[in-house]
């Protein structure tokens, strides 16, 4: 099986990886928990306001929070907007795992 090079970021690194019709590809990709922001504790959920600087720039918004923009499927992933182009939106309030569960999950 090739070698993928993941990024410690990648929004893959705990999903299989298979073999399929000669191509290396991964698998169903299972949604880590921290994703669900439900689920965590007050302290462990940033609020985030979404201004002219972050309006369709998940990765502006991922740099500021977890130091790489590569995280910005964190801000998409835990939110489940219905429509990924342009989010997200100005004057919009996002919620989002903070530094320390992330860093944790990945």
């Amino acid at each position: 099986m090739a070698d993928l090079n993941l990024s410690p970021y990648s929004r893959f690194q705990e999903t299989e990886v298979v073999e399929k019709d000669g191509n290396t590809t991964f698998g169903l990709w299972n949604r880590p928990d921290f994703l669900d922001i439900s689920k965590l504790n007050k302290d462990e959920v940033v609020t985030v306001y979404v201004d002219n600087k972050y309006a369709g720039k998940p990765d502006v918004i991922s740099y500021d929070l977890y130091d790489t923009p590569k995280l910005e499927w964190v801000i998409i992933m835990s939110n489940r907007p219905r429509d990924t182009v342009g989010f997200p939106k100005a004057g919009t309030i996002l919620k989002v795992p903070s530094r320390e569960v992330v860093l944790r999950g990945i």
